[in-house]
């Protein structure tokens, strides 16, 4: 199963599919929140909101104050479905299934057919959300280019991170794989990806597809760093003098526009440099004010739990807001959530229902501190683990208990824990009972460091270290302690490693930075 859907919208008012992404409609020089749209003056107390979601390759724009529409839908009935197909049978993404016999197809730009979609894309799809008839299916890949770097995090969670013509790409269990899977991606594969962007312009692939060969290179993004000739779009350095520019009405290209590139292969020089041949500003989605909306992702900007963001959209909530897995306190920077609610008067989404959601997977392994069967958590090296219905708990020992179960576990006992961050909470996807070890490692964010005294915390659990503790980098380099405390920020994971363990409080052998398992 691929990762879900990002936002559904019902629309009650009115909505806009500009054909192009020029300026006028929206594109990436949009005004700054307040001001009205250039050439849609909204009514008294109208407020416009820039969503900056990019899905099907449309940015989203909700505008509680439009009153002037370039393409008139239905009244009522109206909306829209964005998210990762999951499968077909017409077209089924964010659980709905859209009737799309009669609709036009959009793929990369031009127009096409169902045929040329595969589970695991991304796509918006517009139409009347009463009937679930489609009007439009529009789809472009996030990026299509060589893969420069590629690490596998691990492999059982499917978890991977890689380099694709610039672009961060990180995979999890629920990314669809074509012509392959992790253990036969490697630098060089042409790759397609397709997935959700979270606040630093990384990519969180839900489709990954393997080709023998690309007509051409191309991504979307974000620009920025411009200058009179060039502009960085991820980890990409694109040289823009010589591009055709589409879609911007005149306009200069500036920083925020979020554009997709074009070009040959021969204009990429590996592994981060490329002349464009086409900078497109992409179209815009214009959704009327009271848009009843659903919306998945990473909160890139949080002051409070009444004041965040979501893909960049914003959110507020009340009393009356409903948490799920969680409550306000779960809440935070670079949680994933799902948000249910309505747009209100001042234009943020007003929030009925949240879902604080799975992400962000960590790994224990070592002795079990505690179990608490009646609780359902077990503790391993500090850590707490909730365990769920679908946790799998087996027996991997010389005794291999079959059944075995929370009942079965007992302080002391080795294992191995696999699971993910969830809100505030450490759920548990896998334990697994071993034979007894003297070692034990511990890979989690860091939730504190102290460079000048060699400390961090994991999970918040404090590890030290001492002149002997070897340090890595995530291509497995040995780095020094400087270098290690220098690199790593709140946040990123890194994996510690006791070869002789007795309590997390003896200084670990090894630290390993691996990168962030999002």
């Amino acid at each position: 199963m691929s990762m879900r859907a990002c936002l559904w919208l019902a629309i009650s008012l009115s909505l806009t599919a500009c054909g192009g992404g020029g300026r006028g409609g929206g594109g990436g020089n949009n005004p700054p929140p307040n001001n009205p749209p250039p050439g849609n003056p909204p009514p008294a107390g109208g407020t416009q909101i820039d969503g900056g979601l990019i899905s099907g390759g449309v940015r989203l724009q909700v505008d509680t104050g439009v009153v002037g529409v370039e393409l008139d839908v239905a009244v009522g009935g109206t909306g829209m479905v964005a998210g990762d197909i999951q499968d077909f049978g017409s077209v089924i993404a964010n659980d709905i299934t859209s009737d799309t016999d009669t609709a036009e197809f959009i793929v990369e730009g031009a127009v096409s057919s169902q045929a040329a979609l595969k589970q695991g894309q991304q796509v918006l799809i517009v139409g009347n959300a009463t009937t679930n008839v489609a009007t439009q299916v529009l789809y472009r890949a996030n990026v299509k280019g060589p893969a420069t770097s590629v690490t596998v995090v691990d492999a059982l969670l499917g978890r991977a991170e890689f380099t694709v013509f610039g672009q961060t790409v990180s995979t999890d269990a629920t990314t669809t794989f074509v012509n392959g899977d992790l253990t036969v991606l490697a630098p060089n594969d042409l790759l397609e990806i397709s997935g959700t962007v979270e606040a630093n312009g990384d990519i969180q692939a839900s489709f990954v597809e393997r080709n023998t060969s690309l007509s051409e290179y191309k991504a979307l993004g974000t620009v920025a760093g411009l200058t009179a000739t060039t502009f960085t779009l991820g980890g990409l350095s694109v040289d823009y003098a010589s591009a055709t520019l589409d879609e911007f009405d005149g306009a200069a290209i500036a920083d925020g526009d979020i554009v997709e590139i074009r070009g040959p292969a021969g204009n990429f020089s590996a592994p981060d440099q490329f002349t464009a041949e086409r900078v497109e500003l992409l179209p815009t989605l214009i959704v009327g004010g009271d848009a009843i909306g659903r919306v998945e992702g990473f909160i890139d900007r949080f002051v409070s739990a009444a004041d965040f963001d979501v893909q960049t959209t914003p959110i507020t909530t009340d009393g009356n807001t409903v948490y799920v897995n969680g409550d306000a306190s779960s809440l935070a920077l670079n949680v994933k959530v799902q948000v249910e609610g309505t747009a209100d008067g001042n234009g943020p989404l007003l929030a009925e229902r949240i879902v604080i959601q799975e992400t962000n997977a960590v790994r224990a392994e070592g002795n079990v501190e505690d179990v608490d069967v009646a609780g359902r958590t077990v503790r391993v090296l500090g850590v707490t683990f909730s365990i769920r219905d679908n946790t799998e708990i087996e027996d991997g020992s010389a005794a291999r208990l079959d059944p075995f179960d929370l009942t079965d576990l007992s302080t002391g006992d080795e294992v191995e824990v696999r699971g993910y961050i969830d809100g505030t909470s450490v759920v548990a996807v896998e334990v697994e009972r071993e034979d007894a070890e003297d070692r034990a490692e511990l890979r989690g964010p860091v939730t504190a460091e102290d460079a000048g005294a060699e400390t961090l915390e994991l999970l918040g659990v404090a590890i030290t270290t001492s002149s002997s503790t070897d340090y890595e980098d995530e291509n497995d380099n040995t780095i020094t302690a400087a270098e290690f405390f220098t690199r790593v920020a709140l946040g990123d994971f890194v994996e510690a490693r006791w070869d002789v363990f007795s309590d997390t409080s003896q200084a670990v052998d090894q630290l390993t930075i691996t990168g962030d398992d999002d």
